[in-house]
């Protein structure tokens, strides 16, 4: 069964390994010295994910996720086919530790295989699991997943839970409890989701681990756990130390969080709430019923969405979607109360789903994204096996049950291959990503703004221009709808338009080097000779080791008579690179007696 399961997955995510460099990736991976030596290791536990990048969120820590991308970068360099593949592994792996989840719970029921096989199935080929498996950057999910599994399945040797061997030796418990806390330290580091974990374990304490147990080891009564009742007038169980037991991940935790605000300045998310606490619950519904149609109806899915923020009290935004999701409520805390696992699942859930509705600290206007579903997924799948187990036991009298149970799951396994592999075939490049974005999502800003980068790119500067108008009507304070719209105007020589642009950028992040280096030299193209220094100065200051930078201040100050300013500016050039061929040519003039007029300055490449 996990043989067939895994080369679906194979067969669907196959063509991805021919895809490109998509959205974040060419800024994360290729474009980033920061994962791209070894030396920077140490740093990658004492500053942010996305440092050295003025325009991203300084809100991650995550110094192993740092680690994988510099492993794959000397494994794989700029070639995108590694890192699809590298993807496609942790996704096989994460699918395979889902499977013996399933059967962890099902076993010694003659229909374990069957249910845990529909739990891998719906975990590995559900379309909502396409972005996260096609886009490189989602690594992080990946990761984070495959160490919370680990941890789980370790945790529950280590206590004895529904595992169908002889019980282990106390040695090997307090090796497996090890494995489960390395792996819950390395989860931590991988993404944020993950530092929720132990809140899975405090369940199973609670909840009293013989009352998990399947009965797997010799019982005869099948589905023990899937029959005993969490509320039940029995006596309770002899009293654990299971608050102890659970100490050391409260360890690991409180260390985590230690690391990060020695990183970060902070233990929460360091940005600026960009929402009233009214506004953040009002929207949550719609949040949710957004999910959990993605997950019931799973076409139409994109990078993408349009979810707008709910401000006052409505039938239709907010107590109608409130609706919609009560009822799925409703049946998890059926299934909670009817069965001890299914409790523990219901709760894996939800645990690693709340992270994804505080809305306040997520960039605005992206509300919703299905990579944020994957963690949550090993829950719902889990659970999923468990519905078909049971519903196999119910018809388990009928004529052919297991035949034409197992040919349902088997249909709709490949009914969820081939929307994922359509699905998938979206994040082939920019183009096709953002065209979907745009035609999914037709009033967001940050859809419209990237795929007008793309077509400026491609010479489409009609077309381009007018996907930048639609960014910064939709998203004003959109900072890359400003820049982007700059570039576009500088590119054809409308410099003016292009200085208001990139004031405007500036005014919403004041440090990006890229907006002062542009700015200057649309005040050099206008005649404005002070103001450019003063832009372009600041620029080589916030980025001194940007490609033309110093080769950009240089010819400036050559143009205001400071030679020697000049030169020491095409030496640092020279330094950054010593084969820059402009640098070597104007340094060569200066040696002259009597020099040419120099060119006008060019915007790096």
């Amino acid at each position: 069964m996990p043989l067939i399961i895994l080369a679906a997955v194979f067969a669907t995510f196959a063509h991805c390994l021919e895809f490109q460099f998509v959205f974040d990736d060419p800024i994360l991976i290729v474009g980033n010295p920061f994962i791209h030596s070894a030396a920077n290791i140490p740093r990658f536990f004492s500053e942010d994910f996305w440092s050295g990048i003025p325009i991203a969120q300084k809100s991650f820590y995550r110094p192993l996720s740092l680690i994988w991308l510099l492993t794959n970068w000397k494994l794989f360099g700029a070639d995108p086919t590694g890192w699809h593949v590298a993807s496609l592994l942790l996704h096989a792996l994460n699918t395979l530790l889902v499977y013996l989840l399933a059967l962890r719970f099902l076993r010694p029921q003659s229909w374990a295989v069957l249910g845990a096989g529909a739990a891998a199935t719906l975990f590995a080929l559900h379309p909502i699991q396409a972005e996260a498996v096609s886009w490189i950057c989602c690594f992080n999910d990946l990761l984070a997943c495959l160490f919370v599994l680990i941890s789980f399945h370790a945790y529950c040797n280590a206590g004895g839970i529904a595992f169908a061997s002889p019980p282990f030796s106390p040695r090997k418990k307090t090796f497996w409890y090890g494995v489960s806390l390395t792996g819950y330290a390395a989860a931590v580091l991988c993404k944020e989701p993950a530092v929720l974990f132990p809140l899975i374990p405090l369940v199973c304490e609670l909840i009293g681990p013989a009352r998990l147990d399947t009965g797997a080891r010799g019982s005869s009564a099948p589905g023990h756990a899937s029959r005993v009742p969490v509320v039940s007038t029995e006596a309770a169980l002899p009293a654990r130390p299971s608050l102890l037991f659970l100490a050391p991940y409260l360890a690991i935790a409180a260390g985590y969080f230690l690391l990060r605000k020695h990183a970060l300045g902070t233990v929460t998310t360091p940005q600026v709430r960009n929402l009233y606490w009214s506004t953040e619950f009002l929207t949550i519904p719609s949040v949710l019923s957004s999910y959990l149609g993605h997950l019931v109806w799973p076409v139409g899915l994109s990078p993408f969405y349009d979810t707008p923020y709910q401000q006052s009290f409505s039938f239709a935004r907010v107590i109608l979607p409130f609706l919609i999701v009560t009822l799925p409520v409703a049946l998890f805390f059926w299934a909670a109360r009817r069965t001890a696992v299914a409790l523990v699942l219901a709760s894996w859930t939800l645990v690693f789903l709340a992270p994804t509705l505080h809305l306040g600290v997520l960039t605005r206007g992206e509300l919703v994204h299905d990579r944020y579903l994957y963690m949550p997924m090993a829950g719902i799948s889990v659970l999923g096996g468990l519905g078909i187990a049971a519903i196999g036991r119910r018809w388990a009298s009928a004529p052919d049950a297991r035949r034409t149970l197992g040919t349902a799951v088997a249909v709709l396994g490949v009914a969820f291959a081939l929307i994922t592999f359509h699905q998938s075939s979206f994040w082939e490049d920019n183009l096709v990503l953002y065209s979907r974005g745009v035609a999914i999502a037709p009033h967001n800003g940050l859809a419209a703004n990237n795929l007008g980068a793309v077509l400026l790119g491609r010479g489409q500067w009609d077309e381009a221009m007018a996907l930048f108008q639609k960014a910064v009507e939709y998203a004003p304070n959109l900072f890359l709808a400003q820049y982007d719209m700059g570039l576009g105007y500088y590119e054809v020589g409308k410099y003016a338009e292009a200085e208001d642009c990139f004031k405007r950028a500036l005014h919403l992040m004041p440090d990006d080097p890229e907006s002062n280096l542009f700015l200057g030299l649309s005040y050099y193209h206008r005649h404005q000779l002070p103001e450019a220094l003063e832009s372009v100065r600041k620029a080589t200051a916030l980025k001194p080791n940007g490609a033309g930078y110093h080769f950009a201040l240089a010819i400036l100050l050559k143009d205001s008579g400071d030679l020697a300013g000049a030169r020491g500016e095409f030496e640092a050039e020279l330094k950054r690179d010593p084969n820059h061929q402009p640098s070597l040519e104007q340094l060569r003039i200066l040696n002259q007696t009597a020099a040419p007029a120099l060119p006008a300055p060019q915007a790096p490449r």
